[in-house]
């Protein structure tokens, strides 16, 4: 049987990995050290992997802890991206781009690309 990673694991995961510490990454996420740690535990054992030596000082990465950090960090950053996407499709995400070019470019084609962007993304100010 396959194990099946949950989202609070992997956010788990990569917080305690960025601090270097269950302690900084409870303060972040808000949760108690024991669940955290819970959460690391039930991780490296389906997963079968040791992904972090523990120390007096806190936590550092396996080489398996290095990789899986890589993935788990995309994994999360992806899943950031399409909530993003899902709130701007929505009208519901506003914010400011900026963009820089030369005048005969920003006359000729900025307004058309302007115009379909703000169709797109009626929240967002382009400058």
């Amino acid at each position: 049987m396959t194990f099946q990673v949950k989202f609070h694991q992997l956010r788990a995961f990569v917080e305690v990995a960025k601090q270097g510490s269950i302690r900084g990454a409870s303060r972040v996420l808000n949760l108690s050290q024991p669940a955290l740690t819970k959460s690391i535990k039930e991780l490296e054992e389906g997963i079968a992997a040791q992904l972090f030596i523990r120390r007096s000082k806190g936590v550092t990465l396996t080489e398996c802890g290095e990789s899986f950090y890589q993935h788990a960090s995309l994994i999360l950053e992806e899943l950031r991206s399409a909530q993003d996407d899902i709130r701007q499709r929505q009208g519901q995400q506003a914010g400011q781009i900026n963009i820089g070019m030369g005048a005969s470019i920003a006359r000729l084609l900025m307004p058309a690309v302007i115009k379909r962007f703000h169709q797109q993304h009626p929240q967002v100010k382009v400058r």
